[in-house]
C-alpha cells in the first residue's frame, strides 16, 4: 500500500488553512437587556413559551397569545444592527403560527428559520414588508376529503330482500348512521366534556400541551460558559450542562490552537480526538454554528481521515453538510470530494446516485470533487490502469480516503489479469499497474495471497496468473470487509 506524506492541511488554494494558528479577536462582551429592564438568560418563575430562535441574530419568540414579546439580543453574540425585530415581522411570525395545523408546524418552523436568515444575509430584514410576504408553503391549510355518499340504506320497492340478508341491512343502517356528522359531534362532545375526577390531571397535562404544539425552544439549555480551561476530558452529557464546567468562544478559539500545535508535535490521536469531541460538545450546547464552528469541524476530519478513523469522520461530515446549508463559509468542495470517495469506500449505491443528482457544474469542475468523480468512474467500468493512475495524483487528503477501497481494488485487478494473461506475468509490471511502492512490497503482496511465484528465465520474479487465480479469488471477501461505526 502506498504511504502518501504526512499532511491534514487543506491544500494552499483554500481560504483558510486547518492548522493555521489565529489569534482570536479582543472584543469586549455586551449584556443585552430585555424590554422589561433585566439582563438575557434564564429567569425564576414560569417557564418561557415555545420560542422561534435565530442563531447568531436577535431572539423571535411567539407565545400563545396574539401579540408576540419583544425580542432582545443574544449576549453571547454580536449584534449591533438593530435593537429589535420589526413588528410586522413578529405579526408575520404570528400569522405563520396560527394558520398552521399541529402535523407541520416544525415544517414550517424551519421554513421561517430559512427565511429570516436568507433576509438578514441579503441585508433586507427591515426592508422587507412582512404584512404582504407569503406565508411558508406549511402553512397552507390541510384539505379534508371530501366524504363519500352514503350508500342507500334501504332497497327498493321492487327489490326483493332475502331473509338472510334483512340483518346485514339493518347492521349497516346501523353502523351509517353512527358515522353520520350528527352522531360524531355528538360523541365528540360529549368526549369534550370535562369530569370532576379527570380535571386535576388536564391542569397538570396543560404545560405538555404547549409543548406539543411542534414549536421549539431552542433558548431552554442554551448557556454560555465561563470555563478558561483549554484541556478538559469529554463526558457524555446526563443532565442540563453547567455553565461553569463549558468554555466560551473565546476559550475555544485559543483552545484549538492549542490543540493543533500538540497534535503536530506529539502526534497523540486518541488524546486529540477526546479534547475535539470536548469541544464539539462546548459548541452544541451553546448552539455556537459559525466560521469557527465550521474550522473545529473540518479540522477534526482531516485528522479523522489521515488516522484512518472513518468512524469518527462521518460524525464530522454530516455536522459539515448542516453548517453547509445554513450558507455557513468553509472548505465544502474539499468535503464534496471526500464524500464522493467515502461513498465508493462503502459502496452505498442508492447514497452515490442521491448525490450525484445534486451536483452542479460549477461543484463538477473543481479539481478535487473533478478527480474523486474520475475515481468513480474507473471503479464503476474497472479501469484499473485509469484508477491507479488517479491514485498518483491524487490532490487534498483523497489518497487517505482511497487508501480503504484500493487494496479490494487491487485484488479484483489481479483476478482481471490472472484470467486475461493465462500465463507468467512480469511483477514488475504488476507493480507500476496497481501503484505499489516497489517490486519487494508487491511481492510481498501477492505472497499474502497466496499467489504461485516463479522465476523467468532472467532471475526476475513473475507470477504464474492459472495457478494463482483460485487462492486470489478467495482472498476478495477478506479485502471487502469494512467495519466502519458511525456511517452515515
Amino acid at each position: 500500500m502506498q504511504q502518501p506524506p504526512t499532511f491534514a492541511a487543506p491544500p494552499p488554494s483554500q481560504d483558510q488553512p486547518a492548522y493555521t494558528a489565529v489569534k482570536p479577536p479582543n472584543k469586549k462582551k455586551r449584556t443585552s437587556k430585555s424590554p422589561s429592564g433585566k439582563q438575557g438568560g434564564s429567569t425564576s418563575g414560569p417557564k418561557a413559551k415555545p420560542a422561534l430562535t435565530v442563531t447568531g441574530h436577535p431572539t423571535v419568540k411567539v407565545e400563545s397569545g396574539s401579540q408576540a414579546p419583544v425580542p432582545s439580543f443574544d449576549a453571547s453574540k454580536e449584534s449591533s444592527v438593530a435593537r429589535s425585530w420589526p413588528p410586522d415581522l413578529r405579526d408575520y411570525v404570528t400569522r405563520a403560527y396560527q394558520a398552521t395545523d399541529s402535523s407541520r408546524r416544525a415544517q414550517v418552523e424551519t421554513e421561517l428559520k430559512s427565511l429570516i436568515m436568507a433576509k438578514i444575509k441579503e441585508g433586507l430584514l427591515m426592508q422587507t414588508e412582512w404584512e404582504r410576504e407569503p406565508l411558508p408553503a406549511g402553512c397552507q391549510p390541510v384539505q379534508k376529503p371530501t366524504p363519500n355518499p352514503p350508500p342507500k340504506l334501504l332497497p327498493t320497492a321492487k327489490t326483493k330482500t332475502a331473509p338472510g340478508a334483512k340483518n346485514a341491512v339493518k347492521k349497516q343502517a346501523v353502523k351509517c348512521a353512527a358515522d353520520s356528522p350528527d352522531m360524531l359531534a355528538q360523541r365528540a362532545a360529549r368526549f369534550s366534556k370535562p369530569t370532576t375526577d379527570s380535571a386535576e390531571p388536564a391542569a397538570k397535562a396543560e404545560p405538555a400541551a404547549d409543548v406539543g404544539e411542534g414549536v421549539l425552544d431552542w433558548d431552554e439549555h442554551t448557556i454560555v460558559g465561563t470555563s478558561t480551561q483549554l484541556e478538559k476530558p469529554y463526558l457524555r452529557l446526563t443532565s442540563a450542562p453547567d455553565p461553569r464546567t463549558v468554555r466560551p468562544l473565546a476559550v475555544l478559539t485559543r483552545t484549538l490552537d492549542h490543540l493543533l500545535t500538540k497534535w503536530q508535535k506529539e502526534r497523540n490521536y486518541p488524546f486529540i480526538r477526546e479534547q475535539f469531541k470536548s469541544v464539539r460538545q462546548d459548541l452544541t450546547v451553546q448552539r455556537i454554528q459559525n466560521a469557527f464552528t465550521v474550522r473545529v469541524y473540518e479540522t477534526h476530519a482531516r485528522i479523522a481521515i489521515e488516522t484512518g478513523d472513518l468512524g469518527e469522520y462521518n460524525l464530522c461530515q454530516t455536522k459539515l453538510a448542516e453548517l453547509y446549508r445554513l450558507a455557513i463559509t468553509g472548505h465544502e468542495l474539499e468535503f464534496l470530494a471526500y464524500r464522493i470517495l467515502y461513498l465508493i469506500h462503502v459502496q452505498k449505491k442508492s447514497d452515490m446516485a442521491h448525490l450525484l443528482s445534486q451536483l452542479t457544474p460549477e461543484q463538477k469542475r473543481n479539481p478535487a470533487v473533478e478527480h474523486a468523480l474520475n475515481v468513480r468512474t474507473a471503479v464503476v467500468t474497472s479501469n484499473y490502469h485509469r484508477l491507479f493512475t488517479l491514485y498518483r495524483s491524487a490532490p487534498n487528503m483523497n489518497v487517505y480516503l482511497m487508501n480503504h477501497f484500493v487494496p479490494r481494488e487491487r485484488v479484483l485487478a489481479l483476478m482481471a489479469m490472472s484470467k486475461s494473461y493465462r500465463s507468467d506475468l512480469s511483477v514488475q509490471f504488476i507493480c507500476q499497474e496497481l501503484a505499489f511502492a516497489s517490486v519487494e512490497v508487491t511481492k510481498a503482496q501477492l505472497q499474502e495471497y497466496n499467489a504461485t511465484l516463479a522465476q523467468d528465465k532472467a532471475g526476475r520474479p513473475v507470477l504464474k496468473c492459472k495457478e494463482s487465480l483460485s487462492a486470489i479469488t478467495q482472498c476478495l471477501t477478506k479485502a471487502s470487509k469494512s467495519d466502519i461505526t458511525g456511517q452515515i
